[in-house]
């Protein structure tokens, strides 16, 4: 951030906050705090819970992420087909994750996240990962985010 020093302990607080009034990009934000330890000691568990609680809020973000939870059996048991489902739940919605409700290209976008999400879930696809990285690193279809952009390019 600019014009301020970054604390991921404060950062933490302040969404625990505002997930535990309901904001579904809080707990979301949450979620992502515990899978890769930002702010907080790293828990898969509590992870899963926040990212199921928000996509439960048809937060489309949380739900490519808790399919892929499923899909890996991360925080929870294996279970590829519910994992499927998110993935085309989120990929089939034009909501929050979407800036514009008839924007052809975040459409399409959306789709590839979801085929690479598919391909990454079937065999640990190297490649699938990188343009998973991509697609955070970039912001295209879903949330720009570097830090989970990295962690695809790391796998």
């Amino acid at each position: 951030m600019i014009g301020t020093e970054k604390d991921l302990e404060k950062a933490f607080y302040w969404f625990q906050k505002s997930a535990e009034n309901g904001n579904e990009i809080a707990q979301y934000n949450l979620g992502e705090c515990y899978e890769l330890g930002n702010g907080v000691n790293k828990n898969e568990v509590k992870a899963f819970e926040w990212y199921k609680k928000s996509a439960e809020q048809e937060y489309s973000s949380a739900k490519f992420q808790l399919g892929y939870f499923y899909v890996n059996g991360i925080g929870t048991e294996i279970n590829k087909v519910k994992g499927f489902e998110l993935y085309n739940e989120a990929a089939g919605k034009n909501d929050k994750l979407l800036q514009y409700e008839n924007d052809e290209k975040l459409v399409n976008d959306l789709d590839k996240v979801n085929y690479w999400y598919h391909k990454t879930a079937e065999a640990d696809n190297k490649f699938a990962l990188y343009k998973l990285g991509e697609f955070y690193e970039l912001g295209k279809g879903v949330s720009e985010n570097k830090v989970r952009a990295f962690e695809f390019y790391k796998n």
